[in-house]
């Protein structure tokens, strides 16, 4: 086992490529067959593979490519795991079934009440709760039983007693996962670490690896005591050994006092989020055209401020794309099937009205005929129902869409009704009607999509539907794991429920972004310290972010992280500052930009690494970030030379018909002066065409409903024999069953809350005309 470090005066990847091409170059080959390159994340190591083939190039050699795996891969490749690893969904399952045998009186002691038995995303939720903890603790080495005897260790207050039912609850999970023929992964490695059943398939290479979980550690060190071949490559110079221990990682405490050198001239402070992108822009503006896209990296550790990024750089002319990807959980098809998900439990109005609106919806009609998907000529499908929806909605402020009967009178809720009846045939979502055990649900879901989406023409060369097509392939895998459930995993449930369960299996997966060379990347601050560009912007340099720190976790305060040597807030300090001081030694350029308010106008705090300095300049940037001139990234966006033309918008307003009055306005109220100072077409087709807009903001009767329900109800109460009547109690029984009536055939009987709240007042005021 031993350390090489590069110099940091150059980036880590390409120095990392040449030092492996130099070790393993012989005889006209770039043999690395046996070799296994460690690295932090895998666009580092498809970078790396692909540095390793200009090594090859330039040098002439025929390469023979080595394995490149994470440091989250690596223990599995250095023991044979006695079960098959556990997919997702049945570890989540195995930890419900493990709480839900918990007793009510144990159980309160983790959390306050447990959900409903029925609710599987309540407990779907608390199960991915605990396996968060499950993870980090298993990461040390641990079981939650070894931390009981840690929390009164230096601990504000002995926490042991919630640790016992965590442990008991972990048990049964192994029992459980035992039980179903598959393991967990994290407990297999502290097995394999005490059985000391390791192997190593080959040298093991750690390129940029700053830190990893003790078990790892553990396991690594354990391969190299037998004779295995571990380097660590180190982005430092050699003077800084002491700082890294002999796996390459960082020292915490040979980080904590270490200045950062970091210029004043290389930090921006700005307000707002929108302020840090503009300052964004600027910088790159100041450039002068110098670098190209690809060479330079956006590292943004706060995620609010993504879309003010992708906003500001799109509207400069600037190519951008996610270095993770999307999240699948904003894709077409997901927000497809959570808004059929969200229809179908209660079928209430405003999910209806959502899911009329998904812009897939008009061609999974067509595509299945259904009424030539109610378009009208020259006016799409989703046209005619949306503003049938509205105009219903208006008309009946309906709360619910029953389910395959006449939902109204007229030629609006003729309209709806056809529509819903339409997506309710057995095809489409009248196959998830009824209850079935969650793994027979999959195979339903994946046949709802293949309704949906199998007659469209798909081209993964267009980046939507490559984005449509990897989001399919997501759902698949996802599907296919629900599918696989054994029986004692499994559970009744309705559709609304299993679709829930299938969305929870994907949220945290991304789609891969496209494939364009000429674009800027922005990254997680993890993944800046080993990307090569040239030009390197950090935004979002604010105490929380960067460095990142652990507050007051329910189950693992910092203290007790410390205590069991997990990843804390001094460790992840000292990876900041570290990674910090290599990036700005080994790029051309560096900017970094703190934010002084939330996109909500909270203040933020400066990052720590921002004062890492001695002195007077402590004191100067500490007034510089709260002082009255502090926002120094703020001001008017910088025109970028040499960037290309952002392409035009393909959404097109349709042309104004001229509106013009009979004759000239005599007279104006003042309220109508002001809506014609304001908008004077809008003034127009409100008091010359006489129109009003149609939506379904409304959520109570407004004065003129209201006014006009109760005229309808008095003017049949006047034509009726009753009215001659002077007895109260008469009078008020006629007046209560003609509200009825009236209120019934205008809004149903499901119609909102705060209608049948102004219905009861209206008859509490006929009571009162009564009397």
């Amino acid at each position: 086992m031993r350390r090489e470090f590069l110099s940091w005066d150059l980036p880590f990847l390409p120095a990392a490529a040449a030092t492996l091409a130099h070790h393993y170059a012989k005889n006209g080959d770039l043999r690395m067959d046996g070799v296994t390159l460690v690295v932090p994340g895998m666009r580092a190591g498809r970078r790396l593979k692909e540095l390793l083939l200009v090594e090859a190039e330039s040098r002439a050699l025929r390469l023979v490519p080595p394995r490149v795996i994470t440091i989250g891969q690596l223990p599995e490749l250095l023991y044979t795991s006695v079960l098959p690893a556990a997919s997702g969904a049945l570890s989540r399952r195995a930890w419900v079934l493990a709480l839900q045998a918990i007793p009510e009186e144990r159980f309160a002691i983790l959390f306050s009440s447990p959900p409903p038995l029925a609710d599987l995303r309540g407990w779907a939720r608390l199960a991915r709760i605990v396996t968060t903890l499950h993870d980090a603790v298993a990461g040390a080495g641990l079981r939650f039983g070894d931390v009981v005897g840690c929390c009164s260790e230096g601990m504000l207050f002995d926490d042991g007693e919630r640790w016992e039912v965590l442990a008991e609850a972990q048990r049964a999970y192994e029992l459980h996962l035992t039980g179903f023929g598959a393991g967990d992964t994290g407990l297999q490695r502290i097995d394999a670490l005490q059985r000391r059943d390791l192997t190593a398939p080959g040298a093991l290479w750690l390129c940029g690896v700053a830190e990893m979980p003790p078990v790892t550690d553990g396991i690594l060190k354990a391969v190299a005591s037998v004779g295995a071949t571990v380097i660590a490559l180190v982005h430092a110079p050699d003077a800084e050994g002491d700082a890294f221990d002999a796996l390459g990682c960082v020292l915490p405490q040979a980080w904590q006092r270490r200045e950062v050198p970091l210029k004043d001239e290389q930090i921006a402070v700005c307000g707002r989020p929108a302020d840090q992108a503009m300052e964004v822009v600027n910088f790159l503006a100041s450039l002068g055209g110098g670098y190209a896209a690809d060479e330079v990296v956006i590292a943004v550790p706060d995620e609010e401020l993504l879309p003010h990024l992708e906003q500001q750089l799109t509207e400069a002319g600037v190519p951008v794309h996610l270095g993770k990807g999307d999240p699948v959980e904003r894709s077409r098809v997901l927000r497809l099937l959570e808004a059929i998900a969200d229809f179908m439990e209660g079928r209430r109005f405003e999910a209806g009205a959502s899911l009329a609106r998904h812009p897939d919806l008009g061609g999974w009609l067509r595509s299945a005929s259904a009424v030539s998907s109610h378009g009208t000529a020259g006016r799409p499908g989703s046209e005619v129902w949306i503003e049938a929806l509205d105009e219903h909605f208006s008309d009946t402020l309906a709360a619910r869409l029953p389910a395959r009967s006449r939902i109204g009178n007229g030629r609006a809720a003729e309209t709806v009704g056809r529509l819903f009846r339409d997506l309710d045939h057995e095809r489409r979502m009248g196959r998830l009607a009824g209850r079935k055990l969650l793994s027979e649900w999959a195979p339903e879901i994946l046949g709802l999509l293949v309704d949906a989406y199998g007659s469209s023409q798909l081209d993964r060369n267009r980046p939507g539907d490559r984005r449509l097509l990897d989001a399919l392939r997501a759902l698949k895998r996802a599907a296919a794991d629900l599918h696989a459930l054994p029986a004692a995993a499994d559970e009744m449930c309705g559709a609304a429920a299993a679709v829930g369960m299938l969305l929870d299996e994907v949220s945290r997966e991304a789609i891969a972004p496209d494939a364009d060379q000429a674009a800027v990347e922005l990254l997680g601050w993890l993944e800046l310290h080993l990307d090569d560009a040239p030009v390197a912007i950090v935004t979002g340099f604010n105490e929380s972010f960067l460095p990142e720190s652990t507050g007051a976790h329910a189950f693992l305060p910092n203290s007790l992280r410390a205590t069991l040597g997990l990843v804390d807030n001094e460790r992840r300090y000292a990876r900041d500052a570290y990674q910090l001081t290599a990036l700005i030694h080994s790029r051309e350029r560096v900017r970094l930009i703190a934010g002084r308010r939330t996109g909500k106008g909270d203040p933020l705090r400066p990052s720590r690494l921002m004062f890492a300095v001695s002195g007077a300049a402590v004191a100067i940037r500490v007034k510089r970030f709260y002082g009255d001139d502090a926002e120094s990234g703020a001001g008017a966006k910088t025109p970028l030379s040499g960037a290309p033309k952002a392409a035009p918008s393909s959404f097109n307003l349709p042309p104004e018909l001229r509106l013009t009055a009979p004759e000239p306005f005599r007279h104006l109220s003042v309220s109508r002066f002001r809506d014609v100072i304001a908008d004077p077409y809008l003034f127009a087709l409100r008091y010359l065409r006489r129109l009003e807009a149609l939506d379904d903001s409304a959520r109570e009767l407004d004065g003129l409903a209201f006014g006009n329900l109760a005229h309808e109800i008095l003017e049949s109460f006047g034509r009726s024999e009753v009215a001659q009547s002077t007895d109260a109690a008469e009078i008020a029984t006629h007046l209560d069953g003609l509200l009825e009536k009236v209120s019934s055939q205008q809004y149903g009987s499901d119609c909102l809350p705060a209608v049948r709240l102004q219905v009861e007042q209206l008859r509490a005021r006929l009571h009162a005309f009564a009397r």
